[in-house]
């Protein structure tokens, strides 16, 4: 403690040795045992039905940070010696003011203030030592930095009082402009993803914070009592909303050869790379947030609704962890601007990164300028549906939508293998064992804790009682029932300052309306492929469906709660009002089901290979699984978009075109990787495409590679599950059908073979890139079909077996057959032994001034 003083006050000045604070490990500890349980002795609980975490827990479960360092460090991530960090503290205590009348005043309030100077947080691994398995036990994810200044003030009755509804709470992570670096590699001297310039900050100037009987409680406005809103009237105020920032720039460092050189951990160069810019900025409104004790959960219990009566998963019946939950309202551009604050309107900010200036200074040949796009003014989806909170998450909550961001359920959990919380039924509405599932014709999908497959080394597969332990990661019953209702588009000039004469306002919609989402994420230490003792491979299952309007239990056809994905305009008429009945159509893809589990997933910082202009992308973030399924359902047609009323006027609502029914299954590898920042390719050569456009800068890159072969007719498809592969007997297959004859589809199945994506390049460019005036987004790619495909599937499947999909003998460049089918009888069989086809699509204006607010 270097410093105290009091007067109005006290403050407390603590300062670390010049060195710094650091610590040999820190624990997070889930569960233990309990009652005498000793897992070398007693049976492993192979069931969820068999574990009760107050008798039985079989092992401890804790994650583990270890070499953990707290030093000063400057803005490029060289840290200071001889300089001791600073923590300020700060408390007050007073009585609210209530009245102009200085001598009335309110109940006794607290506040309390604590900030950091810029500091270095690090750890040198994040591991699991409780796993079944000893190998297990010394693994790490890798290591992580955050190097950020913070603060965060609180003033409440007494610090958390759940009764009290004036509290303040605000919090900022990258103070004074000088932004956070949070860093993260898998080996030490190896590729580094980097969240850069990094600026956190949520500020709630009214509301309450506290502590009830269930947990944590932070509440504005109307939240968690959405069915209370008033429908007209309202006028909105800074006390019913937060303020938020959750802005940054992912960059990619590499280690090298040559002119990349960043092999010095944790430190900004010019070299880094750009890969995207994120940003959610603005506020929401009426928010409610909760965080209360309890990760896994186990058991099942009967449930008896108006829906029937079902045996499913006893969510309740939590082992040691955290959830949290809650939900909010988006702001829009006109609640903005009844506040008087147009950056209040919420905003989702996405594009391309700046080049890299370390410190801000940018070195000869750089600068900072880039191109954005802000999607925003959002509204919510339809009508509200309520349920009784105390019910969660069942029969009375089935299908609702109380708010526009509805998420009752994250979990967060360190666990071991076989202690999940059971799996989906895809297909039903209720999640529970597999006889719930198939009868209630759905299939039970499970992909089984701790257990890594034979499409590895041997070292790094885990089963039964030598499985690993990971970080579970839980979503159930999660909404984004709303959608934005313009399109912004953002140009910086070298110095990184917005051109104004550049903006560009579209009265666009790029919808994602995601409805019933659940996720079961495992995340296990290991799998490098310079270090298999460091990295991370993942178990993941991702679902969305969409329940039919007549019948609340199956997946059909939901207009105003479901998952639906299209390009809109919202302001037919051009009068710049929004949310007028009838005013705004969407096309795309309408009453969306969809289904993603990978087996086994590799997730790897990729080295590149050289500095050449192909080099670029064999590094980046890599995400290879041995056995995925991907299953979308949709219907391809239009819609007439919900009014500020959540109503649809009178006349149809939709137009069905037709019917998709798509399964992907097999091998897959998925790649995002920086841009080139010579610019030097060429363009299209014979109509093949062979890189970006000289003048395309700071693009997002991708590739892929895909060996598709049904999961359920491989010896390891679904090895460590309990089935993730498509029952229906056509593997992985496309079916397209007519809305009218929903029995009569052409089918392309039993894919089998290889196909792969490169050269891909999603770009934003600015009106003058193309000398035609037009913003633009353009997605362009090869695609490498059969032996085309070799060298990308070689490539990207080195280090995992996927030679259970072979079916002429070789390992790559397999043919593209599939059965050619009407409804249930095989036409032929269709083979493409190589080709090569170039995509790009352009989404742009039709007119330089088509659908623009502000016109040059």
């Amino acid at each position: 403690m270097s410093e105290v003083s009091g007067r109005d006050g006290l403050t407390v000045i603590i300062q670390t040795p010049n060195d710094g604070w650091s610590a040999d490990s820190i624990n997070w500890k889930n569960d233990v045992r309990v009652q005498g349980y000793d897992a070398q002795l007693d049976p492993v609980l192979t069931t969820v039905e068999d574990y009760d975490p107050l008798v039985n827990a079989p092992y401890e479960a804790h994650l583990q940070f270890d070499t953990v360092k707290a030093r000063s460090v400057n803005q490029t991530g060289s840290t200071v010696g001889g300089s001791p960090v600073t923590l300020t503290q700060t408390l007050n205590v007073g009585k609210e003011l209530i009245s102009s009348d200085p001598n009335v005043y309110g109940p006794p309030i607290m506040q309390y203030y604590i900030g950091v100077d810029r500091v270095r947080l690090e750890a040198a691994a994040l591991g699991i030592p409780t796993s079944q398995s000893a190998t297990a036990q010394s693994r790490s994810f890798g290591a992580f930095a955050l190097d950020a200044a913070m603060e965060m003030t609180i003033r409440n009755r007494g610090l958390f009082d759940a009764e009290y509804g004036k509290a303040y709470l605000k919090g900022e992570v990258g103070l004074n402009g000088q932004y956070a670096n949070l860093f993260y590699n898998q080996i030490s001297g190896g590729p580094e993803m980097v969240m850069h310039d990094l600026h956190a900050m949520w500020e709630m100037s009214e509301g309450t914070l506290g502590i009830d009987e269930k947990g944590v409680i932070w509440r504005t406005g109307y939240g968690g009592a959405w069915d209370t809103i008033p429908e007209t009237g309202r006028t909105l105020t800074e006390a019913d909303i937060i303020k938020l920032a959750l802005d940054f720039e992912y960059l990619y460092k590499d280690p090298g050869p040559g002119a990349h050189d960043e092999s010095e951990d944790f430190v900004i160069t010019d070299n880094s790379r750009g890969v995207m810019h994120f940003g959610w900025l603005g506020s929401a409104k009426d928010v409610e947030l909760y965080w209360r004790p309890g990760g896994t959960w186990y058991g099942t219990e009967t449930l008896a609704s108006d829906y029937g009566e079902h045996i499913i998963y006893d969510v309740a019946n939590k082992s040691g962890g955290l959830h949290f939950g809650g939900g909010w309202e988006f702001v829009d551009r006109a609640e903005a601007a009844q506040i008087g604050d147009a950056d209040l309107e919420f905003r989702w900010r996405l594009g391309e990164a700046s080049d890299v200036c370390p410190g801000g200074v940018c070195a000869s040949g750089k600068d900072k300028s880039r191109i954005n796009f802000e999607l925003g003014n959002w509204t919510f989806w339809g009508e509200r549906t309520y349920g009784n909170e105390a019910d969660y998450p069942y029969a009375n909550n089935l299908h609702i939508k109380p708010s526009s961001f509805h998420f009752p359920l994250i979990a967060l959990d360190a666990i071991n293998g076989d202690q999940g919380p059971g799996g989906f039924c895809w297909g039903f509405a209720y999640n529970g064992p597999a006889a719930t599932c198939t009868g209630n014709s759905s299939q039970f999908i499970n992909l089984t804790p701790g257990h890594i497959g034979n499409a590895y080394a041997a070292n790094l597969r885990h089963s039964g009682t030598d499985s690993t332990g990971g970080l579970a990661i839980y979503m159930r019953d999660a909404q984004l029932q709303a959608f934005s209702r313009n399109v912004r588009l953002l140009v910086r000039d070298g110095a990184g300052d917005l051109i104004p004469a550049k903006e560009r306002n579209v009265d666009w919609g790029l919808i994602y309306a995601l409805a019933n989402v659940d996720a079961n994420i495992y995340l296990y230490p290991g799998g490098n492929t310079a270090n298999e003792n460091n990295g991370i491979i993942a178990d993941l299952m991702v679902m969305s469906q969409t329940f039919d309007e007549t019948d609340f239990l199956h997946q059909g056809s939901n207009w105003d709660h479901g998952t639906h994905l299209m390009i809109a305009d919202t302001n037919i008429d051009g009068d710049g009002n929004y949310g007028e009945t009838r005013d705004a159509m969407g096309i795309g893809f309408l009453n969306s089901s969809f289904l993603l589990a990978a087996n086994d997933t590799r997730i790897l910082l990729k080295e590149q290979d050289g500095t050449g202009d192909m080099d670029y992308y064999s590094g980046g973030i890599d995400m290879t699984s041995p056995a995925t399924r991907f299953h979308y359902k949709a219907t391809f047609g239009g819609g007439i978009l919900p009014d500020n009323n959540g109503g649809y006027g009178t006349g149809p609502r939709i137009v069905q075109g037709a019917l998709i029914n798509f399964n992907l299954e097999g091998a897959a590898n998925v790649r995002f990787s920086p841009s080139n920042p010579n610019d030097t390719w060429d363009t299209a050569v014979a109509s093949q495409y062979e890189g970006p456009w000289n003048d395309a800068k700071n693009y997002l890159g991708y590739s892929a590679a895909l060996r598709l072969g049904g999961l359920n007719s491989t010896p390891n498809g679904n090895q460590g599950t309990d089935g993730i592969g498509n029952t229906n007997g056509y593997g992985a297959y496309l079916s397209l059908g007519e809305p009218g004859r929903p029995d009569v589809v052409w089918r392309f199945a039993n894919v089998e073979g290889d196909i792969a994506f490169d050269n891909g390049m999603i770009d934003i460019r600015g009106d003058e890139e193309d000398d035609d005036d037009k913003p633009k987004l353009v997605i362009a790619n090869n695609m490498l079909i059969g032996r085309a495909a070799s060298a990308r599937v070689t490539e990207g499947f080195a280090g995992v077996n996927v030679t259970d999909y072979n079916h002429n003998g070789t390992y790559t460049g397999q043919e593209l057959r599939a059965n050619m089918m009407l409804g249930d009888q095989t036409l032929g069989t269709a083979v493409i032994p190589s080709a090569t086809v170039y995509s790009s699509i352009t989404l742009t204006t039709q007119t330089p001034c088509s659908g623009l607010a502000v016109c040059p």
